[in-house]
């Protein structure tokens, strides 16, 4: 099934897939289908299980043979305490140390720091999971 694209500027389309003359090329990665993809950052380091409290980070989740939860995990990436719950199992772990996975990157927070409530990160995290609906015929 193709992306619908009709809403977009054509101009920001050519710059970010370099097509059309243009000398851009950063292709952003898609967020359909994110909610299949936990765990979550260029290292797979942002992982938590259905517990949030008890199952931080890989040494919580996939190294107990336990599954990412992707709302919880995805949650770890815009709440920076529940972040560094998650950076600091990780760090606990050293096979993980020396692979390089810590779950650092891309702070962008939605969290009580930075003004917003914990309806407001709830309302973008299902939203941000809605775009899989996307996909069903």
């Amino acid at each position: 099934m193709a992306v619908p694209t009709e809403q977009l500027d054509s101009q920001q389309i050519q710059l970010a897939f370099a097509y059309g003359g243009t000398s851009g090329g950063y292709k952003v990665p898609s967020l359909i289908g994110v909610y299949w993809s936990a765990p979550y950052l260029h290292d797979g380091g942002v992982a938590v299980g259905p517990d949030a409290q008890t199952q931080c980070g890989v040494p919580g989740t996939l190294l107990q043979g336990i599954p990412p939860d992707p709302v919880n995990s995805l949650r770890a990436l815009i709440d920076r305490e529940l972040r560094q719950r998650v950076i600091a199992a990780n760090a606990s772990a050293p096979s993980l140390r020396a692979m390089h996975v810590q779950g650092i990157g891309h702070e962008f927070w939605v969290d009580a720091e930075t003004g917003f409530t914990p309806v407001d990160q709830e309302a973008l995290i299902q939203y941000v999971f809605s775009l899989r609906q996307a996909l069903a015929p």
